[in-house]
């Protein structure tokens, strides 16, 4: 059964040039061929179909507006009118999984999305990156990192090696965040990081990644910083774990601008570190050292004890999608990133909960 598009009077697509309306006629020839229509049906793919062909009329209107003001530029220079480009299959697969998450969706739902925008763009990063999610909610982890692996391979491909370069790098501004084709490559590296580390167990690997990502961007728009330090101090590679916190805290901005970004998962990390030194030092000055580091920790989260006390608490929170400075999601956002670290430090947890009780907190 063929499936007809209305086109309401107020819809957007009479409001589009002659020239838009003929590359959206080539733009649902190129979905049809990729998508082989007359050797399978899916009744999900024609709800996804028709939400290509939207997407692609909201490319096709903002690119009016743009091409407005660039057609003027022409004609002042005495030009020929800019040329009409053809919508691509990667720009329509992007959009189809961007829009994944503006409404709840199966599992099913989801994959079918996959699916179909991969059909596409047979490169299509954040589909794969979507894809090792998915595998991860159902605890596929060797999947999952198969997927983020693609997802990273296609676009370090789509960069191209010399984005690599510092030099190159530095000559183009390039920059691992904000500059195009960039944060794909970024989150892909992230997700096997993770993987890596919180599902596979391999700590050592995934703080390999953690340090390039942040060779990459300096900055660390994702909060990597963090999981290194982290990460280390679950690895026990405590002269690495020294070398970090001395290099991660302070961030020097394009201005030359110093920032402190030692907060709260960095000071407590920091406790837990020198605790252990301590310990194996057996030296007083330095257990003095460790406690003093760990009251510095309360003030900016007095909650993180009672967490890494109370592991069972945890469960009550979930993964926290924000958290305040100081508050108790921030807690629990910590807490299950350390807790393993704090559990395999000798006398780590009875030394915490021991200076909280005498700092008054709630243990």
């Amino acid at each position: 059964m063929k499936q007809q598009i209305a086109l309401k009077s107020h819809h957007p697509v009479r409001k589009l040039e002659p020239e838009d309306i003929q590359c959206l006629g080539e733009c649902v020839r190129d979905l049809v061929t990729c998508l082989s229509y007359g050797t399978r049906t899916e009744a999900s793919e024609a709800d996804l179909f028709r939400e290509a062909i939207d997407a692609a009329v909201y490319i096709l209107t903002l690119r009016q507006g743009s091409r407005a003001s660039l057609k003027e530029f022409y004609e002042q220079r005495g030009y020929g009118p800019p040329e009409y480009l053809p919508i691509s299959m990667e720009e329509l697969a992007q959009q189809i999984i961007i829009h994944s998450d503006e409404a709840p969706r199966s599992l099913q739902e989801m994959r079918s999305r996959v699916q179909f925008a991969l059909a596409l763009d047979a490169t299509c990063v954040e589909a794969y990156i979507l894809e090792g999610y998915l595998e991860e909610r159902q605890e596929h982890y060797q999947k999952a990192l198969a997927s983020y692996e693609r997802a990273l391979l296609c676009a370090s491909e789509k960069l191209g090696p010399d984005a690599f370069k510092p030099a190159t790098r530095k000559e183009h501004q390039i920059h691992f965040w904000y500059s195009a084709g960039t944060r794909p490559y970024m989150q892909a590296r992230a997700a096997i990081a993770y993987v890596l580390w919180r599902k596979l167990g391999k700590a050592q690997e995934a703080s390999e990644h953690f340090r390039a990502l942040l060779e990459l961007n300096p900055g660390d728009n994702q909060g990597n910083r963090y999981a290194i330090i982290c990460c280390l101090l679950e690895e026990g590679d405590d002269k690495e774990l020294s070398k970090a916190l001395q290099r991660y805290f302070v961030y020097v901005d394009e201005s030359g601008e110093k920032m402190d970004l030692r907060e709260t998962c960095w000071w407590y990390t920091n406790a837990c570190w020198k605790f252990r030194r301590a310990s194996s030092e057996q030296e007083r000055s330095s257990r003095q050292a460790a406690s003093k580091a760990l009251r510095t920790a309360f003030q900016n989260n007095k909650h993180v004890p009672y967490f890494l006390l109370h592991p069972e608490a945890l469960a009550d929170y979930g993964e926290p999608d924000y958290y305040g400075h100081g508050d108790e999601r921030e807690a629990v956002w910590y807490a299950s990133f350390a807790l393993k670290s704090w559990q395999q430090t000798p006398g780590g947890l009875d030394w915490l909960e021991q200076t909280a009780r005498r700092a008054g907190l709630a243990v």
